[in-house]
């Protein structure tokens, strides 16, 4: 989304790190080092210089919910102009080349989950919508027991974790962050806690919440982006995906924190255990393809050979 500053010489863009996960930077138009506008790690929908050239207009998902911006481009805090409508976002914003009028899209989008059943291979499938609000709700991961389920949703006005029962009803909020992005819960193998993704901090983090609610343990605390937890099949540890090499690869950390292990050496995405423990299944950054690596007498890391392109 680059836009040129009204007298020329400036390029204000967005970078992304992950899906979703944005943030403003100008750079000059002959060229040279970018610098950094805005430190909110989340969506950003579009960009506008304010006539003046002293401040960008961001639509954004600053706080949560998406809105217009006033950002000054030499550093302050952003002042806000307006916020979407309930289940709407705002998209692409104009001035006039006078900069008294102001132009933008409102989009408006619904994203539920759904039940798909399908009984044998000669029906069709039949589909319940099982989770349903006026904002986003996604993430759905089934418990244990097949009891209930988390998932994550902006019904509260921000990104959190919820749990509901199996048939979608009696939904609670587990999460308060209130602002940033949440998401990507994993139940572990006894239905006791949940592991998801949160970045307070700026950066992604994983963390633990108990089921029935209480203060998020954090288990992650890097710079990098720690993204995708998934159980160890005995519940005593949790793998991510991590950048904190400078590439994609999966790690595992204990659930006290005390133990941190590269797993893969060469690019390792999802990591999933197998249900006795005893491989390790996950997807690669640099070819397609779902692979798997024997936990037996396995040291670490475990070096990945080279995808070939055949």
């Amino acid at each position: 989304d680059p836009v040129v500053s009204p007298d020329g010489r400036r390029i204000a863009f967005t970078r992304t790190i992950v899906d979703d996960v944005q943030d403003v930077y100008v750079v000059p138009s002959n060229g040279g080092e970018a610098r950094r506008v805005t430190s909110d790690s989340t969506r950003v929908t579009g960009l506008a210089w304010m006539p003046d050239g002293k401040e960008l207009l961001v639509a954004s998902h600053r706080g949560g919910r998406s809105g217009l911006w006033r950002v000054p481009v030499r550093g302050g805090t952003p002042a806000w102009v307006t916020t979407a409508s309930e289940g709407t976002s705002l998209h692409h914003p104009s001035f006039d080349r006078r900069g008294r009028r102001l132009a933008y899209a409102q989009h408006a989008g619904q994203m539920n989950i759904w039940k798909m059943s399908h009984p044998t291979d000669y029906e069709r499938l039949s589909t319940t919508r099982l989770v349903s609000s006026t904002q986003r709700d996604a993430d759905p991961s089934i418990a244990p027991d097949g009891e209930r389920i988390a998932f994550a949703s902006q019904r509260s006005g921000y990104p959190e974790i919820w749990i509901a029962d199996a048939d979608g009803m009696a939904p609670t909020q587990l999460t308060s962050f209130e602002g940033p992005l949440t998401h990507s819960p994993q139940w572990s193998p006894d239905g006791e806690q949940v592991a998801f993704v949160s970045r307070p901090h700026g950066s992604a983090d994983v963390f633990v919440v108990a089921s029935d609610g209480g203060p998020p343990q954090r288990l992650t605390s890097s710079p990098a982006e720690d993204l995708a937890p998934r159980w160890s099949h005995d519940g005593s540890a949790i793998y991510f995906t991590s950048s904190r090499t400078g590439d994609w690869e999966t790690w595992r950390i204990s659930l006290e924190g005390d133990s941190l292990t590269q797993i893969t050496e060469g690019g390792g995405l999802a990591a999933q255990e197998h249900p006795d423990g005893s491989a390790l299944y996950f997807v690669r950054p640099d070819t397609t393809g779902v692979w798997a690596m024997s936990l037996a007498d396995a040291t670490f890391p475990f070096s990945v050979d080279p995808a070939r392109n055949d």
